[in-house]
Order: structure tokens, then sequence, then C-alpha cells
């Protein structure tokens, strides 16, 4: 029996990926989940898909960047949104390395985005631990009143007005699968696909926030020095958790939006056999 393991928030670093790889003694038999945002901000953002994309046993989940990026292609957003894309958030290097890729490669990339790579998962068990993972926010804290006034019943496929408790129950049902990528969010609920996406990719789970029962939280999204003042001590980037040790941030800034040479940011992971951490 291998390990599992878990990264966040890679940013295009795939000399650092491949370091944490060898740092682990990565092995087939072990389990790697990369809880979003491997695109943008760096020039090797598409070489590090790639790279995942060869390996069976790596996961990755939908990040923000990567919501962007697959937006980008399939011309779901306004000028505005694409410059901000571009260059506000690094992703002219991801384009880059995407439209030098051939275009069979390209169809590749974009299937796997859309079919293999979940926005999150609710049942990883390692031990006796069970995990959630998604890359910004729980996806059952997405608001009801964002939805259409009218979706399509189930029963009769017709359009019809959902009250709110409608819309709570249609979010929540969708929130408690084990798993959903976007090609099953649109095949199932598409008029959830904007609400939820902004819900598990974009908000920032406040830090005093307690997951119910015994599930612990893995996720990223913000550096750890920016989540916590505590963290913004000059000394390199660590994963955060709380004292519980019920949820762990593991974004440590290998590439944060702004850079700052006085935040030592590198790429964290966590063992979930033992919740031991690495660093590179």
């Amino acid at each position: 029996m291998g390990y599992t393991y878990a990264m966040s928030d890679l940013h295009g670093s795939l000399s650092q990926f491949r370091q944490m790889l060898s740092l682990i003694g990565f092995s087939g038999e072990d389990r790697l989940y990369l809880i979003g945002d491997v695109f943008d901000r760096k020039p090797d953002a598409m070489a590090l898909l790639m790279d995942v994309m060869k390996r069976e046993n790596v996961t990755l989940l939908l990040g923000n960047h990567e919501h962007m990026m697959i937006d980008y292609v399939e011309d779901r957003l306004g000028p505005l949104q694409k410059a901000s894309w571009l260059d506000r958030s690094g992703g002219h290097y991801t384009l880059a390395g995407f439209q030098a890729l051939s275009s069979w490669e390209r169809g590749l990339v974009m299937g796997y985005l859309n079919t293999r790579c979940p926005v999150f998962l609710n049942r990883v068990r390692c031990g006796k631990r069970r995990f959630r993972l998604f890359h910004a926010g729980p996806p059952e804290l997405a608001p009801a009143n964002a939805l259409p006034k009218e979706m399509t019943d189930r029963d009769s496929g017709r359009e019809c007005e959902i009250d709110e408790e409608g819309k709570n129950r249609r979010l929540l049902e969708a929130a408690g699968l084990e798993s959903l990528t976007l090609a099953e969010l649109e095949k199932q609920e598409p008029l959830l696909r904007e609400p939820l996406l902004k819900q598990v990719l974009w908000t920032r789970l406040d830090p005093g926030f307690l997951p119910q029962g015994e599930t612990v939280f893995l996720y990223g999204h913000t550096p750890v020095f920016q989540y916590d003042p505590a963290y913004d001590d000059g000394a390199p980037a660590r994963i955060w958790h709380d004292r519980e040790e019920r949820k762990f941030n593991l974004d440590c800034g290998a590439a944060p939006f702004r850079p700052d040479k006085t935040k030592k940011g590198r790429i964290g992971c966590l063992r979930l056999d033992d919740l031991s951490c690495y660093y590179v």
C-alpha cells in the first residue's frame, strides 16, 4: 500500500513539482491530489498540466485559474474578463502553451479538464480520516438566491418557477455528490454551474469556519501568509491548519498574485496518512 498526498496552487512550478515528487519518493503505488491552480503566472503552466495528465495516480481538481482558462477557450468571458485573465492573472503563459499544442493535443487538454478533473471530492478516505477536497470553499455554502427564478422540472422536463426551498435542495443534492466534473454538472444541472463554481473555486473560506462531523477540509486558493496574519512572520511559508487539524490550507504561495520578496513562498505537500508536511 502506498501513501496519499495533496498539494495546491502550483501555478506552473514544474521543476519544483518534480523536486517534490523526488523528495517524497512518489511511486506508482502512491496517490496525489492537486487541489487546483496548476495554470498561470509561470511559463511552464501548460507543460505542468501535460506532465500531470500522463500520471494515472494523480488527480487534478479544478481551481479558479483552470476555470478562467476553460471559459476563455469556450468563449464564455467578456472582453474585460479576457484581458484580466491574460494580464492580471498571468493567463498569457497558459494561453501561449495551449496555442503551441497541436489541435489534437488541445482537444485532449479540454477533454481532460471538462471530464477528468472534479470540481470537488467529498469522500477521500485515508486511514481513519475522511477528507473533503475543494479549491476554495465547500459547495454546500453556494447561495440559492444566485439561481434563476425558473429551472427545469425533473419530472416534466419543463421550465417552471422553483421556490427557495427547491433551489436549496438542488444545490445541496449537487454538493452532496461524491464528486462532480464540469461535464457532469452541465448534463445534470447546467443552471447550477455559475453559483456552484463561484463558491467552490473563488470564495475564500473563513479560517474560523468549523466543518461538521469528523471530516477534514483540504483547500488552497489563498496563500497562507494572506490567510492568517500569524503566518506572515517572514519565515518560509508553511501549510496552515487550525488547532483541531480539521482544516488545512495548502497554498504556500509558490507563485503569489503579487510577487513580494519578503514573502518566502514555496510548494507544500501534505501526506494524508499521518499529516506530515514536506516543502520545496
